[in-house]
């Protein structure tokens, strides 16, 4: 019973790495259909008429998506979520039908959709769960504004939609996005999804006969990843799998990459004065709003904040909305090298509600977090397992513990690996010592049913880690429960 728990692995592990993509003459390009949980069009050349009807939905939409953005800096974390989810409705209803072959109709369904998979597999009272949704949506407006101006070159022109182009982007664009997810079958549900739109934007595009290989590739592969409620450890398995599906496609799909280094630059502000806003702020400083930096440069007889922002706007705002670019909370301080949804990060800015601005390279700008979300890159925690230590998980593959948040957890990266895990620290091993009894890394033991075991590693004085040949993964047990050999 225990082999049978990865035999679809190993079978799907052969599939993808031994599968070549032939020449696209040499395929026979599938018929792929519609995901079902999009309203999207196939056409790939508009008419006179369907343009005259789409222009005026475009330019009203991306004002109105413009000023959601706009209206964010002003109103609390608590409502965001909401203000953004509404417009995004909003804007898809006010549509109707006659807008469904526009990329930026195709980004707000897409949007809403991942919105939708979220609220379904994830806790939305954890921590971590709402930022995660503000990004989402967040980053699917801004997405959609961008693509206003491609549609409109693609309607002037009366060319055919580059579906191929998009489809890459979008997956790139929600893989990236899927990164930052905690939860496992989210995680794993998202990745699934961004394939199938890959797929069928690939099969949209006018020259779908030249990327049949790729088609084939994610059609054939789709089959082995289900769409059920499964264990986090099967979900985390089947993620890496699916990871591997776009390796070697040559469709500019982004490989992800583990890096330590960090491009965040501190902005520097102008010359300080003595006009104080409050103990921490004056004129001249150099602050974080909406993300981006900036510098105060007055402040209104209201007691509103001006700042001047990199990207070269001025922003009125309030203290509450400002950054602070030195400072700690909850033991976390600006310019700290921290881990965020397990990538190497930097925080940038704290602000008086305690939340954390964090930074990492490839970002246009700073994000919101708690402290109960990041990881320390340093100490041990409660069960004395360290940053830098090297231990087993609980398959029995040497991993290096990276991180500790405040609830206890541990952050582990394994080779290969684009980003740490959470794991708990009873599915780690110490790959040296003895815990009670005596029971020490490599004795062979039995366990209650007669089984003969080796111990892998030592959770503490009372638990190991045991595997059984043929198993493939290690279990916990306690060293009571245990016969000894010696």
């Amino acid at each position: 019973m225990k082999l049978t728990k990865f035999v679809i692995p190993m079978m799907m592990t052969a599939l993808l790495l031994g599968q070549n993509l032939k020449a696209a003459e040499e395929v026979t390009l599938p018929v792929i259909t519609k995901p079902a949980i999009l309203d999207e069009g196939t056409q790939r050349v508009l008419s006179q008429d369907q343009i005259a009807e789409l222009l005026p939905w475009a330019k009203d939409s991306k004002l109105f998506l413009t000023d959601a953005l706009n209206d964010l800096d002003s109103i609390p974390m608590s409502l965001k979520v909401e203000r953004l989810l509404q417009s995004i409705k909003q804007v898809v209803q006010d549509s109707g039908s006659k807008n469904s072959e526009l990329f930026m109709r195709y980004i707000l369904n897409r949007g809403l959709a991942v919105n939708d998979i979220l609220s379904k597999e994830v806790d939305m009272e954890a921590i971590g769960s709402i930022d995660a949704q503000f990004r989402i949506l967040r980053q699917t407006v801004e997405m959609a504004i961008k693509y206003y101006d491609i549609d409109m070159t693609i309607i002037n022109k009366k060319s055919a939609a580059p579906f191929k182009d998009f489809g890459v982007e979008y997956f790139n664009f929600l893989t990236n996005l899927n990164n930052s997810i905690f939860d496992a079958s989210a995680q794993y549900n998202i990745q699934r999804t961004a394939l199938e739109f890959l797929q069928w934007d690939l099969y949209r595009d006018l020259n779908n006969k030249s990327f049949a290989p790729q088609i084939v590739k994610i059609n054939n592969n789709l089959k082995f990843f289900p769409v059920k409620k499964m264990k986090d450890s099967e979900s985390i398995a089947l993620i890496r799998q699916m990871k591997k599906v776009t390796v070697g496609m040559e469709l500019g799909i982004r490989k992800e990459e583990r890096s330590n280094e960090d491009t965040y630059k501190r902005p520097v502000g102008s010359a300080s004065t003595e006009t104080r806003i409050d103990d921490n702020l004056k004129i001249g400083d150099s602050v974080l709003v909406g993300g981006y930096p900036g510098s105060i440069v007055a402040v209104r007889a209201d007691g509103a904040i001006m700042v001047k922002r990199s990207v070269g706007d001025i922003v009125t705002t309030s203290t509450s909305a400002i950054a602070y670019v030195k400072g700690c909370v909850d033991g976390f301080c600006v310019g700290e090298q921290i881990l965020d949804g397990g990538y190497d990060s930097v925080i940038t800015g704290v602000k008086k509600n305690k939340e954390i601005m964090v930074y990492r390279s490839g970002w246009s700008y700073s994000e919101s977090r708690t402290s109960a979300s990041l990881g320390k890159k340093d100490g041990c925690n409660n069960e004395k397992f360290c940053v830098g230590q090297s231990v087993i998980d609980s398959s029995g593959y040497p991993v290096t513990i990276t991180g500790i948040r405040k609830d206890n957890k541990l952050f582990v990266f394994q080779k290969g690996w684009s980003y740490s895990e959470i794991r708990d620290s009873s599915s780690l091993g110490r790959t040296s010592g003895c815990a009670g009894r005596n029971v020490c890394v490599k004795d062979a033991v039995y366990l209650s049913n007669g089984q003969l075991a080796t111990v892998t590693g030592i959770v503490n004085a009372t638990t190991v880690r045991v595997i059984v040949s043929g198993w493939g993964y290690s279990e916990l047990r306690t060293v009571d429960s245990l016969g000894l050999t010696k």
